[in-house]
């Protein structure tokens, strides 16, 4: 994904817009009204909004994989949801691990995420994190 892409889905997500592909189709969703600009940047860069995403790579920083794969359990990135270098890092409420389904996520709040094992565990509003056994 290009820089300018990855700018204009910030963008998009600070404006409160939530894009999702379906097939040739790029559906766009927002609670107010979003700046005209940003509208016509989505129409000129249609094909590569489009390609970023659908493309279902996920990306982790580096250091992960040298030090602790982010696949794998630790109490320590336990819920932790980051913003390093304007990455979007979100952990597993219950492991640590990385956390690939997001529940409650909105433009303004990043929601809370499970891994695979736990994800089961976001469709329970009710669940006590705090109550839930660690790793």
């Amino acid at each position: 994904m290009s820089g300018a892409v990855a700018g204009l889905l910030r963008r998009c997500r600070a404006a409160g817009v939530s894009l999702a592909a379906d097939g040739n189709a790029l559906h766009v969703d927002f609670e107010r009204d979003p700046p005209g600009e940003l509208i016509e940047e989505l129409r000129r860069r249609k094909p590569e909004v489009m390609a970023a995403l659908t493309s279902g790579k996920v990306t982790t920083p580096a250091q992960f994989f040298e030090n602790e794969p982010p696949i794998m359990s630790c109490s320590a990135r336990r819920g932790v949801i980051r913003y390093p270098d304007d990455r979007f890092e979100h952990f597993c409420a219950v492991c640590g691990a990385w956390g690939s389904f997001g529940y409650g996520v909105t433009a303004e709040r990043p929601g809370r995420w499970f891994c695979f094992r736990h994800r089961t565990l976001g469709l329970d509003r009710s669940a006590d994190l705090d109550e839930m056994p660690s790793i």
